[in-house]
């Protein structure tokens, strides 16, 4: 049996828009077997958003059934195949999110808390905004 590590972990919030964010959430990273060799070819990967780093109800599941993966490298739009209604609203009712990812049937573990990066795909042009300084 394979196991995956997942190294060089970057999220991003990719805007297209001035005024909207499109909500998709951008996730790349490099994969490696046990033997720490990279891996090459395509590969399903599942991603899945939690509110506690250990457990919990799945908020948000989406499967991208072949990502390729060249010399380990792979990125991602989550909510990309989903195209969820409801995705931005996990970043205004949740505090703090966790993010797993399953390789063909791995779990990758630890989960990564997002950052805060993805708390702006919840701000919309009605939010009330923060007085500005003179």
């Amino acid at each position: 049996m394979k196991r995956f590590h997942l190294t060089l972990v970057t999220i991003i919030v990719f805007a297209n828009q001035a005024h909207a964010a499109p909500q998709l959430l951008g996730y790349s990273g490099r994969l490696y077997d046990s033997n720490t060799d990279v891996l090459q070819g395509h590969y399903s990967i599942t991603a899945r958003l939690y509110e506690q780093p250990v457990g919990g109800i799945v908020l948000f599941e989406e499967t991208h059934p072949a990502v390729e993966v060249w010399d380990g490298y792979f990125s991602l739009l989550i909510n990309e195949l989903s195209d969820s209604l409801q995705f931005d609203q996990l970043f205004v009712t949740h505090d703090v999110l966790y993010l797993e990812l399953t390789v063909e049937d791995e779990v990758l573990t630890p989960r990564q808390r997002l950052s805060a990066f993805p708390w702006a795909l919840g701000a919309s042009s009605d939010a009330p905004m923060l007085p500005s300084c003179p």
